[in-house]
């Protein structure tokens, strides 16, 4: 939009600016979504590979990185790993506790 004044912060002006951004960012998204199911359904690909690379699509298309709080999804998927591995882990202890070796 060069050359064109923004308009004030606050006023509908804005608000409208900001629906017409967001309206483009969720189009990107869903077109980048039904890409992705086509190929899961088209190549077999894991279902979790593809949600892994929608997430991450998705976080910069909404620009979501750039807020000082939000957790990013690779950190939130690295911590959901550790933390089933360390259930698996608790999970052998006990049945090698069971059956006493």
């Amino acid at each position: 939009m060069r050359g064109v004044p923004l308009p004030p912060l606050g006023s509908f002006e804005e608000r409208i600016l900001e629906e017409m951004f967001q309206r483009g960012r969720q189009e990107k998204y869903e077109f980048a979504v039904l890409v992705a199911r086509l190929f899961y359904l088209a190549f077999g690909i894991r279902e979790e590979s593809v949600v892994d690379v929608l997430e991450q699509y998705r976080e910069e298309v909404f620009q979501l990185n750039y807020n000082s709080k939000y957790v990013p999804f690779r950190k939130l998927r690295k911590e959901e790993v550790r933390r089933k591995q360390m259930r698996d882990l608790e999970l052998l202890k006990k049945v090698s506790n069971l059956s006493g070796k």
